[in-house]
């Protein structure tokens, strides 16, 4: 048996690399989900927000109704945001 372990002294540079990435990918998937949330007032798609730094990136949109048009409520996005969004990132990686 083999066993190998990292730590953050044996690749000192990847957890920033990874973080950087990470925020990349985070601001990606925020515009792509941004560009598919149905507009009426355009208060949903303006709610999308970043919090966090690095590997702690977090997307948000705190509109009480987000979930039901991510559920496909809306004509506009019958599939959806999230998964359609998360979608178009993966085909680019």
């Amino acid at each position: 048996m083999i066993r190998v372990e990292l730590d953050r002294q044996s690749l000192p540079g990847l957890q920033q690399e990874l973080g950087a990435f990470t925020e990349q990918v985070m601001r990606e998937f925020q515009t792509a989900a941004r560009a598919l949330t149905p507009v009426r007032s355009g208060a949903a798609r303006a709610a999308w927000q970043s919090q966090g730094r690095g590997l702690k990136t977090t997307i948000i949109n705190a509109r009480p109704y987000i979930r039901q048009l991510d559920q496909g409520s809306s004509r506009q996005a019958p599939r959806g945001i999230v998964q359609p969004a998360i979608n178009q990132i993966a085909r680019r990686y």
